[in-house]
């Protein structure tokens, strides 16, 4: 059916003649013939491009014929042409509802199921209407798209076309000349291949260590394997599916809708082990999953505190010892990802994924914000799909002290700065000096903290003060009574509280003195 004549934002009273059905271009290469042209949608209201690709090879057959567009919009004088590799680039007008008339193009390698979204090379910036005079008076648009192989480098494909441009109002058309090269989807490095060092980049992306491309770029478009409109471990699955099955689509045969995952709950936990260790001392966390089925990969990051706990490399558990999990901190959030390179599944269930190391630089206060706390957390499919689960339980909170203890010193040597001991002090801890309150219904209890020099002489009384149930530092600061900073050695701090009554060691050099 012949297209009808183009609309355009802003219209004018007469309509973009498109030229009507008439083939516009044909190219002939590696015994395939490839023409192109408008044809009219089902309804006949907008206009559609359509390619015809023939094998000559034999007797000449169809081996494909696609034909595109969107409702409110209107392709007209399209222009096609393929590479060395039979990868094909169409170039045409495009103007739609909302949109004047612009510049496109788009692409298909050899290996892809289907187009690849159109990209705008240079957009319209105003209304246009030039008519002719009789007979016809049509709205004369800028005519015929041009394509072309370069031929010195047989990948690359010259177009031109033509937009709505208005130096001096409406009226007004100029061409503009764009160089394309042909890329599959996935091929996220531009080497002509789809392999295992598009993964690494595409991962370097998704956690942020390098720039990603932004769109309309055409490195965002083949990054986006998984045509979300986002850079997310779904396109990382879409990869990896694509080098596992290089002639297919990405779809994976028999993979599960991403309504099923159903991802329902994730959160952090301290393991029971681990719960009543030190500050100072690295604590076991894992990353808790209630999952459905049809899990292929999952993404999380975690904000925390830098002043507070330090954060080591995340590894998988048993439940996900098949998946490869990858990490990257920026200083303050950690961003996680775990995927198979052999297409395997998270089993269905609750239970841990990924254990992660911290260690607590320094206790909780009252009021204080979550040291670490998980913030977003997506699973994908084996198609690429995303969905999102809760992370309504992830904050982390280090569970109060169980028994009355005292930490070691850190730094020892003690640095410039001094150093500190973190004493736990529990509920229901009963008074042992004279004048200190009973613990117990969250009341406090006098601790007292005092540095002595190896010939037992008192170097300074660092705290004596009633402290309630909780984790607090005792910091020295290298200084005696009247605030000299003292000589090199050794030294002993005594800490007294309830029925605690410890010492440590302190080591003081001349290097952390100078």
């Amino acid at each position: 059916m012949p297209p009808p004549d183009a609309g355009q934002l802003n219209p004018p009273p007469t309509p973009i003649d498109v030229g009507g059905v008439r083939i516009r271009n044909v190219f002939y290469r590696n015994n395939r013939l490839w023409t192109a042209h408008s044809i009219a949608d089902g309804a006949g209201v907008f206009a559609r491009a359509r390619y015809v690709r023939f094998d000559v090879s034999a007797a000449p057959f169809a081996d494909q014929d696609i034909s595109f567009g969107a409702d409110g919009c209107w392709l007209y004088y399209p222009a096609v042409a393929a590479d060395q590799n039979d990868n094909l680039v169409m170039v045409y007008t495009q103007s739609c509802t909302n949109e004047y008339a612009s510049v496109y193009f788009t692409g298909r390698t050899t290996t892809e199921p289907a187009l690849q979204p159109g990209q705008v090379l240079q957009a319209g910036v105003a209304s246009y209407e030039l008519l002719e005079g009789a007979p016809l008076f049509r709205n004369r648009w800028g005519d015929y798209s041009g394509i072309a192989v370069d031929p010195a480098e047989q990948n690359r494909i010259w177009v031109h076309g033509e937009f709505a441009a208005a130096p001096t109002g409406i009226d007004q058309w100029q061409t503009w000349v764009g160089e394309i090269i042909a890329r599959g989807i996935g091929d996220v490095n531009d080497d002509g291949q789809v392999n295992v060092a598009d993964l690494t980049l595409l991962t370097e992306y998704v956690l942020e260590i390098t720039p990603a491309p932004t769109p309309p770029s055409l490195d965002f478009t083949v990054s986006d394997c998984a045509t979300d409109g986002v850079l997310n471990i779904g396109d990382i699955v879409c990869v990896v599916d694509l080098i596992l099955n290089p002639s297919g689509p990405a779809l994976a045969a028999g993979a599960v809708p991403i309504g099923a995952i159903n991802p329902s709950r994730v959160r952090l936990t301290v393991a029971e082990a681990d719960a009543a260790r030190a500050v100072g001392e690295s604590r076991a966390f894992t990353l808790d999953a209630d999952i459905g089925p049809g899990i292929a990969a999952f993404q999380m990051r975690i904000a925390y505190d830098p002043m507070r706990v330090r954060i080591g490399a995340p590894r998988a558990v048993e439940r996900a010892s098949s998946f490869t999990v990858a990490s990257n901190d920026t200083g303050d959030e950690l961003i996680i990802i775990g995927y198979s390179m052999d297409g395997r599944l998270l089993d269905p269930g609750e239970g841990p994924i990924v254990s992660l190391p911290v260690d607590e630089l320094r206790p909780s206060g009252p009021g204080d914000e979550p040291a670490l706390e998980l913030t977003e957390v997506m699973f994908s499919d084996r198609a690429g799909g995303v969905a999102y689960a809760s992370v309504g339980q992830a904050t982390l909170a280090r569970p109060p002290p169980l028994v009355l203890k005292l930490g070691e010193p850190y730094p020892n040597p003690v640095g410039l700065q001094g150093t500190r001991i973190d004493l736990e002090i529990p509920v229901g801890i009963a008074p042992n000096l004279s004048g200190a309150g009973a613990a117990s219904g969250g009341g406090t209890i006098r601790v007292l903290a005092e540095v002595y020099n190896v010939r037992g002489q008192l170097v300074r009384r660092v705290l004596d003060e009633p402290m309630p149930p909780g984790r607090h530092a005792i910091e020295w600061d290298g200084r005696s009574e009247n605030g000299a900073a003292v000589s090199a050695g050794l030294y002993v701090m005594r800490v007294i509280a309830g029925t605690l009554n410890e010492t440590r060691k302190l080591i003081v050099s001349s290097r952390s003195r100078d």
